[in-house]
C-alpha cells in the first residue's frame, strides 16, 4: 500500500500573475453605519482623560463581539492640545509624541511638518486601522468617510483618479471631497492616505472650514479633539472601506492511479487483530472499496505542511483512477 507519492514533472504549476482580492475592511462588513448596532463606539475605560487617541469598536465594548476596527488620534508639531507629564520638559506631550511617530513613519527624513493642501500642517488627526483589518493595505477605490459639519455632512474620498505619488517609498493618495458613487466634487485636499499603512492623514484646518471640528491647539492644555473628531464622524455614522491583498496561487495536481490507495489502516475494514490483514467483509477481496476524503500536502522531511478537504468522499478502487486538483492561495 503506497503511503507517500512524490509529485512528478507537470504536477505543480504556480499562477505567477497575482490576482488583486478585496473585502469588506471591517468585522462585519464594508461599512460602519448604525446598522444592526454596528458603528462606531468607544470604550469608557478611556475616559476623558484621553488626550491624543481613541480606539473605535463596531460594538460597544461591553459587547463580548466588540473589537477595535481603527484609531483616532490627534498629533500637534509642538505638542500643544494635551498636557505633559509632571517632570517633562515644556512641549513634551502625547499629541507630540503623536506627531513626531507618524512623522518619522511616513515622511522622509528631511522632512519635518506633513503638507494638506499644499501648505504645511503643525497639527494633523490621524485614522488608523488595526493591522489584522486590512490585510496587505488599504483599498483606495474602497474609502469614503463622512463627517458631520456645516456641509451636512462632509463626504470624503481618496482621490484616485490620478496615479499614486510617491513618498519616502510608500504610494500615497489625496483625500478629496466626494463619494465612491459620485467621484471627486471640490479641489480642496483634505490629507492624505497610505494604503500600504493602514493610514489616513488628514488636516485640522481643513476640517474646520468644512466640518466646522473646532479643533483648539492651546499650549499644554488638553483639548480633546481626537474626542472631536469622533463625535462628528459617529454622528454621521458613514465609513466604508475595503482591505486589499494581491494572491499567487500553486496548483498541485494529485494523481491517484487504480492500484494506489486502496486500502486503509480504518480498524474498520478488517476483522481481528491488525496484523492479521483478514477483511471485515467477504465482498472486499479482491475489489477493496475505500473512500478519499482528505489529501496531505509533505514536504521532503515527510512533515505535513497542508490539508486539502474533498467537498465529497471519492470512491476509489483498482478500476478507478483519480485526479484532484488542490489550491494554495499566499
Amino acid at each position: 500500500m503506497a503511503t507517500f507519492t512524490q509529485f512528478g514533472t507537470g504536477d505543480i504549476q504556480t499562477n505567477l500573475t497575482a490576482q488583486k482580492v478585496t473585502s469588506g475592511l471591517w468585522t462585519n462588513g464594508g461599512t460602519l453605519n448604525g446598522t444592526s448596532g454596528l458603528g462606531f463606539f468607544t470604550s469608557s475605560t478611556q475616559g476623558s482623560t484621553s488626550e491624543s487617541f481613541y480606539h473605535i469598536y463596531d460594538y460597544n465594548p461591553t459587547n463580548t463581539n466588540a473589537q477595535i476596527q481603527f484609531d483616532i488620534a490627534y498629533g500637534h508639531y509642538a505638542g500643544s492640545g494635551s498636557t505633559k507629564e509632571s517632570g517633562a520638559s515644556a512641549g513634551l506631550t502625547p499629541t507630540r509624541a503623536v506627531y513626531s511617530q507618524w512623522r518619522n513613519l511616513l515622511l522622509e527624513s528631511t522632512v519635518n511638518k506633513f503638507t494638506v493642501n499644499s501648505v504645511e500642517s503643525d497639527d494633523i488627526y490621524v485614522l488608523n486601522v488595526a493591522r489584522n483589518r486590512y490585510k496587505q493595505k488599504l483599498n483606495p477605490d474602497g474609502f469614503e468617510l463622512h463627517i458631520s459639519g456645516a456641509q451636512n455632512p462632509l463626504k470624503l474620498k481618496a482621490d484616485t483618479s490620478v496615479t499614486a505619488v510617491q513618498v519616502n517609498g510608500l504610494d500615497t493618495y489625496k483625500i478629496v471631497s466626494g463619494t465612491i458613487a459620485t467621484g471627486k466634487v471640490g479641489a480642496i485636499e483634505y490629507g492624505d492616505m497610505y494604503p500600504e499603512e493602514g493610514v489616513v492623514i488628514l488636516g485640522p484646518t481643513q476640517l474646520d472650514a468644512s466640518a466646522s471640528l473646532a479643533t483648539a491647539r492651546t499650549s499644554e492644555v488638553n483639548t480633546y479633539n481626537a474626542a472631536k473628531l469622533f463625535t462628528h464622524m459617529s454622528a454621521s455614522n458613514h465609513f466604508a472601506g475595503k482591505s486589499e491583498e494581491l494572491l499567487k496561487s500553486t496548483y498541485y495536481f494529485i494523481r491517484v492511479k487504480n492500484g494506489e490507495y486502496n486500502f486503509t489502516a480504518n480498524p474498520t475494514f478488517i476483522s481481528g487483530s491488525a496484523t492479521d490483514g483478514i477483511f471485515r467483509w467477504q465482498s472486499m477481496i479482491g475489489d477493496p472499496q475505500v473512500y478519499i476524503t482528505t489529501v496531505g500536502l509533505y514536504n521532503s522531511n515527510n512533515e505535513l505542511l497542508a490539508v486539502a478537504k474533498l467537498s465529497k468522499p471519492l470512491l476509489k478502487n483498482y478500476s478507478k483512477e483519480i485526479l484532484i486538483r488542490a489550491k494554495l492561495d499566499y
